[in-house]
C-alpha cells in the first residue's frame, strides 16, 4: 500500500493559501489587542481600528500592559476601547483623539500626556468615557461633542481635569457628568459655552481652581442659555456643596456653600459664606436685586463676578482677598451697589469688562470700600474732604475707571463692629452702641439709627455689644485698660 507523507513546508504553503483564499489570520497569543467581533489580534489599538475588517460597533479589548510611543489614537470609527483592568492598562504619553460618534473609552489609566490632542480629547457625538484613571496630563479630558457621558472616572494631578468646550460651528449640548473624582488639578472643571448639562455626585478635591461656567461668542442676550445647566448639591468643593440655581427668585443660599452660581434670578441672598479655590467664587449671570453680604471670597480666579446683564445688586460688609481679580464687572451690569467691603491683596482689585456705571460708597461718613495698596493722605474730613481733621477716609476717591470711582476709600480694613469708622474697635464703639440703645421696635421708629445695628436684625442691643467684644481691636477690655 502506497503511504503520501506531508511535509511541513508542504503544510504552510497550504495555510497560507487558505488564509488567502479565504481572509483568515491565524491568532496569536502574543499580540495584546484583541477585536472581540471579529477575533482578529493586533500589536497596538491604532492597528486594530485601522483594520479594515474592523467595523462600527466593534468593541477592542486591549490586554495590561503599558502602551506607548506613538503620539495619539485616532478613534475615528464608532468602537469601544475597553481596558482589561483600569490600574494596569494605561496609556502612556499618548492621547486619544475621538472624531466618531458613539465611542466608549473604558478601564485606562491615561497618564503624562504633555500637549493637544488631549489624553481624551472628542469631537464625537455621543462620546461615553467612564472608570478611567487620568492623572499628570496638561489638559485629562476635553469634550466638544453634544450628548456625551462622562461616569466614575479619577481625574487628577493635571492642569486641566475636565474641559467641556462649545463648538465653534455647532451648539454642544446635553453632556452628563457623574461620580467623578476630580483632584488636585490646577483647574478641576471648565464649562464654556455648552449647553444643558447635567452634574452629579462629582467630588472636586484640592484643586487650585475647582469649577467653573463661562459663555463664548458674540455678547447679547441669547448667552443666557450657555449658563442653564442642572447642577446639584450632590456635586461638592473640599466637602461642601455647590449651589447652582437658575430662575430662582426670593431665597438664601445656604451658609455652608463651597460655590454658587446664580443665574436668571433675583432677590438672591447670599450671606455668611466662606469659598475659596474656584475659577469664580460667586458668579452672578442675569441676575438682579440680589445681595452678598458678609462673606469671604479668596484665593479665586475671580472673587466675585457680577456676569452678563446683573444689575441693581448689592455686595456689601465682605473680605475680597488673594484672588487674581478680586470683583469681575461683565457686560451691561450697573447700578450695583458695592461698599462696606475690603479688598485685600487681589492682584488686580477691580476688573470692568466695559466702563458701565456702578456705586462704589454708601455716601458720607458711611463710607466706601477698603483698598489694600491704596495710600493717599487723611488730613481732612467732610463730605468734601475739606474740613481739617482727619476721619479714617482718604482724602481722595479711589479711582477705578472713568464712570466708577469710590469717593470715600477706608485708611483701614472695614468693619460692621467699627461703628464710628475711626479704623479701630474699641470703647468709643462700645459707648456708641450704649448711647443709641435700641432694643425694640424695630427699624423705622423714633431714634433708631441703623448704623449701630450691626448684625442687622432691627435692633441695637446686648447682641451688637457682643459683636463690638468680638471684633475689639483696640486698647484692652476691662479693668486692665488704660
Amino acid at each position: 500500500m502506497k503511504k503520501t507523507v506531508t511535509s511541513p513546508i508542504m503544510l504552510m504553503l497550504l495555510m497560507s493559501m487558505l488564509t488567502l483564499a479565504f481572509g483568515v489570520q491565524a491568532a496569536s497569543a502574543n499580540l495584546p489587542v484583541h477585536n472581540k467581533n471579529t477575533g482578529l489580534d493586533y500589536g497596538t489599538i491604532q492597528e486594530a481600528i485601522d483594520a479594515p475588517e474592523t467595523l462600527n460597533g466593534h468593541t477592542i479589548l486591549v490586554d495590561a500592559g503599558t502602551y506607548s510611543g506613538y503620539e495619539y489614537v485616532n478613534v475615528y470609527k464608532r468602537v469601544s476601547l475597553v481596558g482589561e483592568n483600569r490600574k494596569t492598562t494605561v496609556i502612556d504619553g499618548m492621547g486619544i483623539w475621538v472624531t466618531a460618534a458613539n465611542v466608549t473609552i473604558t478601564n485606562f489609566t491615561i497618564r503624562n500626556r504633555g500637549h493637544a490632542p488631549n489624553a481624551i480629547d472628542s469631537m464625537g457625538e455621543n462620546t461615553t468615557i467612564t472608570n478611567n484613571i487620568l492623572t499628570n496630563n496638561d489638559v485629562s479630558l476635553m469634550i466638544h461633542g453634544s450628548n456625551s457621558m462622562i461616569t466614575d472616572n479619577v481625574i487628577a494631578n493635571g492642569s486641566w481635569g475636565v474641559y467641556l468646550q462649545g463648538k465653534s460651528t455647532d451648539v454642544t449640548r446635553n453632556i452628563g457628568m457623574s461620580n467623578n473624582l476630580v483632584a488636585n488639578n490646577t483647574n478641576g472643571i471648565m464649562l464654556e459655552g455648552v449647553h444643558n448639562c447635567r452634574l452629579r455626585n462629582n467630588t472636586l478635591n484640592e484643586n487650585l481652581f475647582s469649577i467653573s461656567v463661562g459663555a463664548t461668542g458674540t455678547v447679547g442676550e441669547w448667552m443666557l442659555s450657555q449658563f442653564i445647566h442642572d447642577v446639584d448639591t450632590s456635586n461638592t468643593v473640599n466637602g461642601k456643596p455647590i449651589y447652582y440655581w437658575v430662575n430662582q427668585h426670593n431665597k438664601q443660599v445656604p451658609e455652608d456653600a463651597g460655590w454658587v452660581v446664580i443665574v436668571n434670578s433675583t432677590d438672591i441672598t447670599m450671606k455668611n459664606l466662606e469659598i475659596t479655590r474656584n475659577y469664580e467664587g460667586i458668579n452672578l449671570q442675569f441676575t438682579k436685586n440680589s445681595i452678598i453680604e458678609d462673606v469671604r471670597v479668596s484665593n479665586c480666579r475671580v472673587g466675585i463676578m457680577v456676569g452678563l446683564y446683573s444689575c441693581d445688586n448689592m455686595i456689601i460688609q465682605s473680605k475680597i482677598e488673594n484672588n487674581d481679580q478680586g470683583l469681575y464687572l461683565d457686560w451691561q451690569t450697573t447700578r450695583n451697589s458695592i461698599h462696606h467691603n475690603s479688598f485685600i491683596n487681589n492682584t488686580k482689585q477691580v476688573y470692568t469688562s466695559r466702563s458701565y456705571p456702578n456705586i462704589w460708597d454708601d455716601g458720607y461718613p458711611s463710607g466706601g470700600n477698603y483698598w489694600s495698596g491704596y495710600t493717599d493722605a487723611d488730613l481732612y474730613s467732610g463730605p468734601s474732604q475739606n474740613q481739617p481733621g482727619s476721619d479714617n477716609i482718604w482724602d481722595h476717591p479711589y479711582v477705578i475707571d472713568s464712570n466708577n470711582q469710590d469717593h470715600y476709600p477706608f485708611v483701614n480694613k472695614w468693619s460692621a463692629a467699627d461703628v464710628n469708622h475711626d479704623g479701630v474697635v474699641d470703647v468709643l464703639d462700645a459707648a456708641a452702641i450704649s448711647a443709641h440703645w435700641h432694643p425694640g421696635p424695630p427699624i423705622g421708629s423714633l431714634g433708631f439709627d441703623s448704623n449701630f445695628d450691626i448684625n442687622g436684625d432691627g435692633s441695637i442691643d446686648v447682641l451688637d455689644a457682643a459683636l463690638v467684644s468680638a471684633y475689639w481691636t483696640g486698647p484692652p477690655k476691662g479693668p486692665s485698660a488704660p
